[in-house]
């Protein structure tokens, strides 16, 4: 985690919400941060593991979270393929801490929430393959 800095309860802030929200459309991501969490049971998840990923993505930074069950593992696989750390069809491990530097491209909507009075926040719709976007960009090479 990134050192942060502390306020006393006299002290003075300034900075207001940092909170970018991108256009819809197709962006460049970094992987930024990788932290393990878990996932409370849901009607559709049950309590597992999970990955909580920070991406930076144009201006923004978006936080993904990665449920690590059964029913969410086309979206690990998505992510994966789309840093170039897996390929279609293959068994992989799942290497989070490994992600961290890594590019790769995805889709990004704006959704409207339930909470903060429905402000709209990013929401990666989907991940691109890594192979794909190298290839559109004139690239045919696996690095």
């Amino acid at each position: 985690m990134t050192e942060q800095k502390t306020f006393n309860w006299d002290d003075e802030i300034e900075k207001d919400d940092q909170f970018v929200t991108l256009e819809e459309g197709d962006y460049d991501f970094t992987v930024v941060n990788f932290e393990r969490g878990l996932q409370d049971k849901t009607e559709k998840l049950p309590q597992c593991n999970k990955a909580i990923m920070t991406l930076k993505v144009g201006d923004a930074t978006i936080t993904e979270n990665f449920p690590m069950c059964e029913s969410m593992e086309w979206k690990m696989s998505g992510f994966f393929r789309a840093i170039g750390m897996k390929k279609h069809g293959e068994k992989v491990k799942m290497d989070w801490q490994g992600s961290i530097g890594k590019k790769g491209r995805c889709h990004v909507k704006k959704t409207q929430g339930t909470k903060n009075n429905g402000a709209y926040f990013n929401n990666i719709d989907k991940y691109y393959d890594y192979v794909a976007t190298k290839l559109a960009a004139g690239d045919d090479t696996w690095s």
